[in-house]
């Protein structure tokens, strides 16, 4: 699995793919929860240069609006999520019938960011969704408060690495009978 990973990521594009993905996937997590507030002050008549200074002060909101538990799984998330981007685009490039593995690799990623968020305005995703499923109620039962969706996540995406490693390792052509 090392010697894999290696290889996947001597080549510069799969370390250009992961970063890129990385540092996209922080600017969703620190800028959506913020787009009403972007909103506003991007119809203000405030000079752009300031404008631009504001949207960069807020990449330091998902610091300061979760624990540092949280804060902790979205970053590990943010930075599986890039490494298994990266390995999927490489497994892809590889092999096209790869469809298995990434298929788990999304599941992995969504449920990641299903928990993003904090304790006073609640998770990205999960907020969005609970008046749609009515599951509200039982989220507030969960041990953790839902916390554990980012935990089931992280896993899925430590599974979907694995899977992904596995698939890129196996040979391109069938061994002889």
């Amino acid at each position: 699995m090392k010697d894999t990973l290696a290889e996947v990521f001597r080549e510069t594009g799969s370390k250009s793919i992961a970063a890129i993905s990385m540092l996209i996937l922080f600017a969703a997590v620190a800028l959506i929860p913020n787009l009403g507030v972007l909103g506003q002050v991007f119809a203000s008549s405030v000079p752009v240069s300031k404008k631009l200074i504001f949207a960069l002060t807020l990449f330091g909101s998902p610091e300061a609006n979760a624990t540092t538990t949280g804060f902790i799984t979205i970053l590990i998330s943010i930075f599986l999520s890039g490494i298994v981007i990266a390995l999927g685009v490489y497994a892809f490039r590889k092999r096209a019938q790869n469809v298995g593995a990434m298929g788990v690799s999304g599941a992995g990623m969504v449920s990641a960011f299903i928990g993003i968020g904090c304790a006073s305005c609640g998770s990205l995703l999960l907020t969005a969704l609970i008046p749609f499923l009515g599951i509200g109620a039982f989220v507030s039962i969960l041990p953790f408060g839902g916390a554990e969706f980012s935990v089931l996540g992280i896993a899925l995406l430590l599974v979907s690495a694995y899977l992904l490693l596995k698939q890129i390792a196996k040979p391109m052509i069938c061994a002889a009978l």
